[in-house]
């Protein structure tokens, strides 16, 4: 099952929220989560002092951030007020392909998901803004499963992306869903042919993606 969601109208909203719910419990049941093999660590994430950008201040530009130890850092991309975010040791730290179509910003922390010592999926929550109809700012959150690229595959496949979007404000369960989504899904994950998805039921602040992704048009 692959979906890629833009602006959502009623009707795909509807289609979305019933996929998406048949599809988590479907794995839910099919592979549940061993809380004694996988762990979470938690890194901050502030642009001033965890991160190394090349222009002065935040403003938009591209930065170097602290994550776990020396191969697993944090990579992130500003423009026009919205954010990209790539994580572990990606072999080229420019390649974003992932975002979302509203004006965003990324939260300050970052829980890695880690197995066998080794970090294969991140999570962290976005903020999405939108006007509402008297012209006010109001923020979706939306829980981005990530990729980790691994120091120790080939060049070509150091890669990090995202995997599955969780609306954090119409979940309740919206980490624990996240963190299942990744255990299942973010290893086996192909950046650039596998498209993301968004699992759980999906409000209407819950984003819609931008991005150019091959896989769309084949």
């Amino acid at each position: 099952m692959a979906l890629v969601i833009g602006f959502l109208t009623e009707e795909l909203q509807q289609e979305i929220n019933m996929l998406a719910r048949i599809w988590v419990a479907l794995l839910l049941i099919a592979t549940p989560l061993s809380a004694q093999e996988v762990e979470s660590v938690y890194t901050s994430l502030d642009m001033d002092a965890d991160c190394a950008w090349d222009t002065d201040g935040h403003d938009g530009g591209w930065a170097e951030c602290f994550g776990i130890g020396t191969d697993y850092p944090v990579f992130l991309v500003e423009g026009d007020l919205r954010m990209g975010a790539m994580f572990g040791h990606v072999e080229d730290a420019e390649w974003f392909i992932d975002g979302f179509l509203p004006f965003n910003y990324v939260g300050d922390t970052v829980e890695w998901r880690i197995e066998d010592e080794k970090p294969y999926a991140t999570i962290l929550r976005w903020f999405i803004t939108y006007l509402d109809e008297d012209g006010m700012n109001i923020e979706g959150q939306t829980l981005v499963i990530s990729t980790v690229a691994q120091p120790d595959t080939p060049a070509d496949q150091r890669k990090s992306c995202h995997v599955a979007y969780v609306d954090a404000l119409s979940n309740p369960n919206a980490n624990q869903l996240a963190r299942q989504v990744a255990h299942l899904a973010a290893k086996t994950f192909r950046c650039g042919v596998d498209i993301p998805i968004y699992v759980g039921e999906v409000g209407k602040l819950a984003g819609g993606q931008s991005q150019w992704h091959p896989a769309q048009f084949e």
